[in-house]
């Protein structure tokens, strides 16, 4: 196997047949009164674990312990080949992440709402849907930070009346600022 590096530059990571991304996993649990475990996760949510360690956080919830963890990442088909030599395993990554893939796109399509969160988009077709268009056509950006609000503020139930007021304060507070 090749020597592995650690890319600080995504755009990179295409260049090197294998590399590797550094992660910080924490495990949390919360106990009972007798000390056993009663829930366990883990995370790499920075905000997550910085609320555990507040102080002033009053929650059940405690940090089990925090690990670093180096995981490899494949720039090239030639680095996927030579991290998975066996025609088998490389049948099945690519089916455990087409898999995955295939499952956040059918909640993309199936949950999209209007642009007023009144109604689904998604219309029940007869017979089975194929999602093989949906999961070809992979998307040529990342989410924009904006987009990225949005969607937050929709999930917790906040009205697009008042998203785009909003958007328009932080619009006019960059603006004041640059003046």
């Amino acid at each position: 196997m090749s020597t592995t590096a650690v890319i600080s530059d995504p755009s990179t990571i295409a260049t090197l047949p294998i590399s590797s991304e550094i992660l910080n996993y924490t495990a949390i649990v919360e106990l009972d009164e007798k000390g056993v475990i009663q829930k366990k996760s883990l995370t790499t949510n920075v905000r997550r674990v910085e609320t555990l360690e507040d102080p002033d956080y009053a929650g059940k919830e405690i940090i089990a312990f925090k690990q670093t963890v180096s995981r490899p990442v494949v720039g090239t088909l030639a680095g996927f080949t030579e991290l998975f030599p066996d025609t088998d395993a490389q049948l099945f990554i690519i089916n455990r992440g087409l898999s995955a893939f295939a499952d956040a796109k059918v909640r993309s399509v199936f949950l999209e709402t209007d642009k007023d969160d009144t109604a689904l988009v998604f219309q029940s077709t007869t017979g089975t849907y194929d999602l093989t268009a949906d999961v070809q056509d992979t998307p040529a950006r990342k989410l924009t930070s904006e987009e990225t609000l949005v969607a937050s503020l929709r999930k917790l139930g906040v009205s697009s009346d008042m998203i785009s007021q909003v958007f328009a304060s932080l619009q006019a507070n960059k603006a004041a600022a640059t003046v």
